[in-house]
């Protein structure tokens, strides 16, 4: 007895130890400190340094995401020095990293871009890693003042794992002026005048890790953001920008016969601008890196055309080059990589991202991606963003506007019938406004909203007859369709279930769930918008819905969520669903509020309609 009961309390004993370390708040891995120095020198040059400690706690932090540092530079304007990596072992023994645990690689963008293959990746290995190690790591980037047009930067004050405390430091000499602005924090730095130099000190402590969520946006959003320069004004950016376009536009006689043949099917001026439009984006290498890796410098345009892969803004002038020798006035713009924008920092940090805006004559403007696919109107994918327009004009900025709810959206309208052999029969129309209008798809392949309209109906025992397109801009996109069931709705122990239409980019298709029981960091959508089906059924005298009619309806700070299904006459029935969500960015407060409104909309009782015949 006595035996036995010894045994259940070391039992016990295991499984409260177990479990208190199993949910212990020990992190992975979390900075002891971490210091970061930028220094503008009396001849222009910037000397940044970098340091840090870091503790690991757990094999995974060790294999999966600190055992090496990864450090990407120049050697035609910058030099790299690491001047310390060790290891302090649990025990305090301090372990060098050897000199083979220093190795440069190629980077990855720069793999298949010879003009690219001059940089270099240094990877630190670092060594005697165990659980309660710390890692000492500091280096020195040093950078020529032909790279970038002054000192400019930005800082993320977060990290995947807690940051006990975090020093950015920028010095300057005292006959400068650094502008700078920190948002989603009200830390004011500590400002020194010492030995000749403006020394701004932003200091921060106990910055808790930032977990991995489905659907985050970029730290910046969110977490304490720091943009500064010393360019006096956007004047001085806008002519460092502008000498790459100059003089590299033109483009040689051999160039001109490959693009005059890439053109001759292109009979207005819209087909004409999608061709050249895919022909830099999609069937171009992309060198793809933030561009201040690579200074925001650019080749000629007859150099991108030839080496045939290019970065981001090398394709931004290379396609402003190409619509303007199809006869459009063209002209590439920066977009902000945040929707806050500091238009008193004059900083190219602020961008990572390019357009070009193209007018043929007679022709609305329109916003065209140089690095990716685009089936549509570009403008509601950066909704709320900065442009800086890279054009001789008084007005540099502008902003594209908020894209509402109601602009964004996919609507579904079904007449059906249904008769006594279970096959279906009927008409319906189909609309797409906003990020959802595929408009440059829809008009350059004809099969392609067929193919959009059958792939939401698929599932729904439906297939198209005749399809008629009503309106085809780049505002909105509408089609009739008429369809037939291709075969008899299945018959199972004397039920029959038709499965509602639900559009192939549909939120369902996101693949978003609501289990989470709470959010630590906003929720980053495509965009606000509204989807929504209406589906008139014309039933037999044989059949009798199973399904119980409904109408549920929930309204919140973030949205709307309305679900019916009722009877009109004897024998049709109405079934409407419509989702709107006001807002792209959730914060983790109205998490709740997102969570209930997608619990009623994927409820599985209203995905199908079960009849008993």
């Amino acid at each position: 007895m006595m035996r036995n009961y010894r045994y259940q309390i070391f039992i016990l004993f295991f499984l409260l130890s177990f479990f208190s370390a199993l949910f212990s708040e020990v992190p992975d891995a979390e900075y002891i400190e971490i210091v970061k120095e930028y220094k503008l020198q009396s001849d222009g040059s910037v000397t940044f340094s970098y340091n840090h400690k870091l503790r690991l706690n757990s094999y995974f932090a060790i294999n999966r995401h600190y055992g090496e540092t990864f450090i990407i530079y120049n050697p035609d304007y910058q030099t790299l020095e690491v001047k310390n990596s060790e290891t302090t072992m649990k025990d305090g023994k301090k372990v060098q990293s050897p000199l083979n645990a220093f190795n440069e690689v190629l980077p990855r963008f720069a793999a298949d871009a010879p003009s690219f293959n001059h940089f270099r990746e240094m990877v630190v290995t670092h060594v005697g890693l165990e659980r309660g190690c710390t890692v000492d790591l500091s280096y020195v980037l040093k950078t020529d003042k032909e790279f970038m047009p002054g000192l400019m930067g930005e800082e993320i004050f977060a990290d995947y794992s807690p940051i006990h405390k975090i020093t950015v430091r920028v010095i300057i000499p005292d006959t400068e002026n650094l502008n700078y602005e920190l948002f989603n924090s009200d830390i004011e730095p500590k400002i020194e005048i010492r030995d000749n130099s403006k020394i701004y000190t932003w200091f921060l402590k106990e910055l808790q890790g930032i977990p991995v969520e489905k659907d985050q946006p970029e730290w910046g959003e969110f977490a304490p953001r720091l943009i500064f320069s010393t360019v006096e004004s956007w004047d001085t950016i806008f002519n460092y920008l502008n000498s790459f376009i100059c003089d590299s536009l033109e483009l040689s006689a051999s160039t001109h016969r490959i693009v005059d043949k890439q053109l001759e099917d292109a009979l207005d001026p819209q087909s004409k601008m999608l061709r050249l439009q895919r022909l830099v984006a999609d069937e171009m290498g992309y060198v793809n890196c933030k561009p201040w890796v690579y200074g925001f410098k650019a080749k000629s345009a007859e150099s991108v055309f030839m080496e045939n892969v290019g970065s981001g803004w090398e394709k931004a002038i290379l396609l402003k080059a190409l619509l303007e020798y199809s006869g459009a006035k063209a002209y590439p713009a920066l977009v902000s990589r945040y929707k806050e924008f500091g238009l008193e920092v004059p900083s190219l940090y602020q961008f990572d991202n390019f357009v070009v805006i193209c007018l043929y004559p007679n022709m609305q403007k329109i916003y065209l991606s140089p690095t990716r696919h685009q089936e549509g109107d570009l403008m509601p994918s950066i909704s709320n963003k900065t442009l800086l327009n890279i054009r001789k004009a008084k007005k540099k900025f502008s902003r594209i506007r908020d894209y509402k709810s109601k602009e964004n959206y996919q609507q579904m309208f079904l007449k059906l019938e249904l008769d006594d052999s279970l096959m279906i029969r009927g008409e319906g129309n189909f609309t797409f406004g906003g990020c959802f209008n595929k408009a440059f798809k829809f008009g350059s392949d004809n099969n392609s909203a067929k193919s959009e309209i059958e792939s939401s109906i698929a599932t729904s025992n439906l297939n198209i007859g005749r399809m008629e397109v009503n309106r085809l801009d780049n505002n909105k996109s509408e089609f009739y369709v008429e369809f037939s069931s291709t075969e008899c709705l299945e018959v199972s122990n004397g039920y029959i279930k038709w499965k509602i239409p639900e559009f192939i980019r549909g939120f369902n298709s996101s693949n978003f769930s609501a289990t989470q029981t709470e959010r630590v960091t906003p929720i980053s959508l495509q965009s606000a918008f509204i989807e929504s089906y209406v589906v008139l059924m014309k039933i037999p005298k044989s059949l009798e819905l199973i399904t119980p009619y409904f109408n549920r309806r929930l309204k919140n700070n973030v949205g709307e969520v309305a679900i019916s299904i009722e009877k009109e006459g004897h024998n049709t029935l109405i079934l409407k669903r419509s989702l709107i969500l006001k807002k792209s960015e959730i914060a983790p407060s109205e998490y709740n509020c997102l969570k209930k409104l997608i619990s009623v909309w994927q409820e599985p009782k209203f995905q199908n309609l079960v009849f008993n015949k």
